[in-house]
């Protein structure tokens, strides 16, 4: 793998649905905060050469001694995050270093994210210009109207709950975000399907949550 990869880690969420006075980011799972995991396991995948956390501007400092204090010597910077996530990306997007080839994002809320997996979505990045983990949907999923009465049932075997890292060519991601910026996106495949790129799904884990509620926390605690 000859590309230059650089990761931008997600971790500026406020964690409005926890019921914390702790922002979820930094609550403390066996003795380490919440992004540690997903960072540590970033870390360690051989072709990713820099990576970027994106924090709250007030917690700037806060994350910094936390990354001096585990030794992630792979964190070149970290920088305040925007009012939406899309805002977060786009602040990390312009300071990579344009010699890179591809961008992974990833979610800290997503702390048991496996280094497979990982290097999986990359490659077909890679190969297809973007590419996100996800996995198949296992409920039945109907369209409901204004209401609440269900409309119609979807084709299970269509549907994908996607999840992060996302990786993407890194010039067209920037040009995308950059022109778009007006646009509402929830994820980073959105801008690269606006910018005409497909996104390859990569089969990624179940066990890839992402922690909202505290109700996921007692499943994390389980699952780790």
């Amino acid at each position: 793998m000859n590309k230059k990869i650089c990761a931008i880690l997600l971790a500026s969420g406020t964690g409005s649905r926890m019921n914390s006075k702790v922002k979820k980011q930094f609550m403390e799972i066996n003795s380490k905060p919440l992004f540690y995991y997903s960072l540590k396991t970033i870390s360690e995948v051989e072709c990713i050469k820099e990576i970027i956390v994106v924090t709250g501007k007030e917690d700037i400092n806060y994350v910094n001694g936390l990354i001096k204090e585990f030794e992630f010597d792979k964190v070149h910077n970290v920088i305040a995050g925007g009012e939406r996530r899309q805002d977060s990306v786009y602040n990390a997007l312009k300071i990579i270093d344009k010699t890179y080839d591809f961008v992974l994002i990833h979610d800290s809320a997503r702390p048991l994210v496996n280094g497979k997996d990982i290097e999986n979505v990359i490659e077909d990045g890679i190969s297809y210009g973007c590419a996100t983990l996800g996995v198949k949907v296992k409920d039945t999923i109907k369209t409901v109207d204004e209401n609440g009465f269900s409309q119609n049932t979807l084709n299970r075997d269509e549907l994908i709950s996607v999840q992060t890292p996302q990786v993407a060519k890194l010039d067209i991601l920037l040009s995308g975000h950059t022109e778009f910026r007006d646009t509402l996106f929830t994820d980073d495949t959105m801008v690269m399907e606006k910018m005409g790129v497909k996104t390859k799904i990569t089969i990624g884990s179940y066990s890839n949550i992402k922690i909202t509620t505290s109700e996921d926390l007692i499943y994390l605690k389980e699952l780790m």
